[in-house]
């Protein structure tokens, strides 16, 4: 047995005493000091050491966020060990393992730690071991002004505290990727200095004593790349858009809208990018996703960038959003379909009359036209009207769009729309694109192969963090879909997503009492819904504005319940073609008595009051239970403007009035008339968030979602529907018009545009 105590002595003298604390434990050999590392360790981490120059001994081991995995060896003796830790960046605890062998004798022992960074300036660490050099250890390190220069004094001490000895140390960052180290051991008079040089995911390092002696070379290997003397450079990137991208993730996947932005935003804004090559593979986006990434993408442009699209055809969206590149290329086969706007309503009157349904329904606000489709043949002046200035107000911004972005006149573009449809070398020949060739062939001309993959640029610059505690925070949290009463749901196969309150408010007040977000933004794509759901969202969000900046970022919608909600925060964006406004209540119910009746169905009815059959599906309101309602109405139109005139100080109630009255509005008639504060995509905002908050070279998006799991439960009742009769024909889903639900704040209309 005690032919083995030097060599353990050794080991932890060696791995651990020289250059490192237990408040500050760098590599996964210094985290066997203090497993507590392994629980605030970002990356997967292998690494290699060898030491002793006359009896060569080496150490590997593999850690990464909880665990810990290696092995000490030399000619004669060897060891393992394994550890386990919890934590994050800020702090957390660990325990390793570790039986050593030499010749017939087993030794086992242990070690637990813990770390905690309150601030970004301070750690405190402390470890303990049973035999494992039977020690206490306890440590403090500082940054003092910057995290490129750290602190720290160490006392070690048996378990009984009768023998103690102190260490000092630091580190110094001249330069990324270059770490220089010293400490000094007061008992033993001994000095300790090395060196570590980062290149990308390699790290060199190595050190000795003031004699020489005991030196050691170490190698690691990180999953994340160090913050290093070979900086990542990308010149050109490329892009695949297929298929939509949501709000939010869905179920099966990771992919969404906000997340895309963010990524194509980060690379405009890093100067070593010269060039975005774009592969369109059928992008479904919707017109403002279409509009934010335009926008993005002319930043790219305004500092001198080149964009290359190459797409199999285009229509209205893809000729507004493109039409800022420098080469447009389609293939001999492509088109494009450019043809201008327009829209179409169903009416379903006629078929209800047919199966015997009425629409008993009532409406505050002369524009609140939702139930119109259900109740009228045909299109009142009031919602034609709407439409027609809606359509004309966005038809006018993709003409001067694209007759900005393809540097030509305005009567040009529409010329183009008036000539709709080309083929891909009638469109060369006018000017709407500006080459013709397959894929292959523009792979080559356009760089594709030697660019680099959004994918490998994300990963190339999350850098492993070195600051201690964890980066300020920007909430994103969205509110996408019907807004309901009740839990959200993503969408199934038959069914387009909804927002229910009971999730919503749940993540608005983690996010208010999340000491690291702050500020919250609400990312609002949502038609509207339930009055009730709605007030219940707004609460919680005027809640939170009291206790951090609550802001509004609005994506393709943002109306009636959709603004009722944003009213509540203390800045409203909002894109261009944004459709928001709509402030108004809608509500009624279905009566089904005549199709009882073609059924051969016969209801029989006892009401002990002249009202309980208010919600009765086979009756339609009396005259007096219709007055109540609309009372009721009236009520709710009431709280409705005073939710906005709270939240839009500059309004005044007769100027909300006239704006209101279930008028729909784009983003630009919405800022003329005071409903938004500015014209910003998603990315835009959460900048200047930031800079508000003064963050802005330091922080995080943090990107909430609704959907907190997979449901496999949630995911058969999709697979279960029972059919729907009354459903947006754009799959946005009515809300159901039910006795639990007798109040809405729902659009007109929901414009779905190609």
């Amino acid at each position: 047995m005690r032919s083995i105590i030097p060599f353990v002595f050794l080991t932890f003298v060696l791995i651990f005493a020289q250059l490192s604390s237990v408040a500050y434990p760098d590599d996964p050999f210094s985290g066997i000091g203090n497993p507590a590392y392994l629980g605030a360790l970002e990356t997967d981490v292998f690494a290699a050491r060898a030491y002793d120059k006359e009896n060569t001994t080496g150490s590997i081991a593999i850690a990464g966020h909880g665990y810990l995995i290696g092995t000490d060896f030399d000619q004669n003796r060897y060891s393992f060990y394994w550890g386990l830790g919890l934590g994050s960046r800020s702090g957390g605890i660990g325990y390793v393992d570790r039986t050593v062998w030499l010749d017939n004798e087993k030794v086992h022992m242990w070690r637990a730690g813990i770390i905690s960074r309150p601030i970004r300036w301070l750690a405190w660490g402390a470890s303990y071991s049973e035999f494992f050099g039977q020690d206490f250890r306890t440590g403090i390190a500082i940054r003092p002004a910057t995290d490129r220069i750290t602190l720290w004094a160490d006392m070690i001490s048996d378990k009984n505290f009768n023998e103690q000895k102190f260490i000092v140390g630091g580190e110094i960052l001249p330069i990324d990727g270059v770490h220089l180290y010293g400490s000094y051991d007061i008992d033993g008079k001994t000095a300790f200095v090395g060196a570590r040089f980062d290149f990308g995911h390699l790290s060199l390092s190595g050190g000795a004593d003031q004699d020489g002696d005991s030196p050691f070379a170490q190698t690691m290997l990180s999953s994340k790349r160090f913050r290093s003397l070979l900086p990542f450079r990308a010149k050109s990137i490329k892009l695949v858009f297929k298929g939509s991208y949501p709000e939010s993730p869905s179920i099966f996947g990771k992919k969404c809208f906000r997340r895309t932005i963010d990524a194509i935003s980060k690379l405009v804004d890093d100067e070593k990018v010269k060039r975005i090559v774009i592969k369109d593979d059928g992008a479904s986006f919707t017109f403002a996703q279409r509009e934010e990434l335009r926008n993005v993408l002319k930043r790219f442009e305004a500092r001198g960038g080149k964009i290359l699209v190459y797409a199999e055809k285009l229509g209205n969206g893809g000729m507004f959003l493109y039409s800022i590149a420098d080469t447009i290329c389609l293939p001999p086969a492509g088109d494009v379909n450019f043809i201008g706007i327009g829209g179409a309503i169903t009416y379903y009157k006629g078929l209800l009359d047919k199966i015997g349904v009425k629409a008993d329904m009532v409406h505050i606000g002369k524009f609140k036209t939702a139930a119109e489709p259900y109740s009228a043949d045909s299109m009142s002046e009031q919602m034609r009207s709407e439409i027609t200035a809606i359509l004309a107000r966005i038809d006018t911004s993709i003409v001067e769009a694209v007759a900005d972005g393809r540097n030509v006149g305005v009567d040009m573009v529409r010329k183009w729309i008036s000539d709709a449809p080309q083929t891909a070398s009638s469109a060369k020949n006018i000017g709407i694109i500006d080459t013709v060739a397959y894929f292959d062939e523009f792979k080559i001309f356009s760089g594709w192969k030697k660019a680099t993959s959004i994918g490998t640029y994300l990963d190339e610059n999350d850098k492993l963090a070195y600051r201690w505690n964890e980066s300020p925070a920007i909430a994103v949290i969205p509110v996408e879909g019907s807004i309901i009463h009740g839990s959200s749901a993503p969408a199934g196969f038959l069914s387009s997503r909804s927002v229910g309150d009971k999730s919503l408010v749940k993540i608005i007040e983690r996010a208010a009492k999340d000491k690291n977000v702050k500020g919250i933004i609400l990312r609002i794509d949502s038609p509207g819904g339930s009055a009730f759901a709605s007030d219940q969202i707004w609460h919680a969000a005027r809640k939170a504005h009291h206790k951090k900046p609550v802001w509004t970022s609005m994506g393709s919608y943002a109306a009636s319940g959709g603004y009722y909600i944003a009213s509540a925060a203390d800045s409203i964006f909002a894109d261009e073609t944004t459709i928001t406004g709509s402030i108004g209540v809608i509500g009624g119910k279905f009566s089904i008595a005549g199709l009882y009746e073609k059924l051969g169905l016969r209801s029989e009815t006892i009401y002990l009051s002249p009202n309980a059959n208010l919600y009765s599906l086979t009756d339609t309101f009396s005259n007096a239970q219709r007055d109540r309602y609309r009372q009721n109405m009236e009520q709710a139109y009431g709280l409705f403007k005073n939710r906005v005139l709270e939240g839009r100080e500059k309004l005044t109630p007769h100027g909300l009035e006239k704006i209101a009255q279930g008028k729909v509005h784009t983003g630009t008639a919405a800022l003329e008339n005071g409903l938004i504060d500015r014209i910003a995509g998603i990315s835009d905002v959460q900048k200047e968030m930031a800079e508000n908050l003064e963050i802005d070279n330091d922080y995080v998006v943090k990107h909430f979602s609704q959907y907190s799991s997979f449901d496999f439960w949630e995911l058969l009742g999709k697979l279960s529907l029972l059919p729907k009769i009354f459903q947006r024909t754009n799959g946005e889903r009515f809300p159901a018009f039910s006795s639990d639900e007798n109040l809405w704040f729902v659009v007109p209309y929901v414009l779905e545009l190609k």
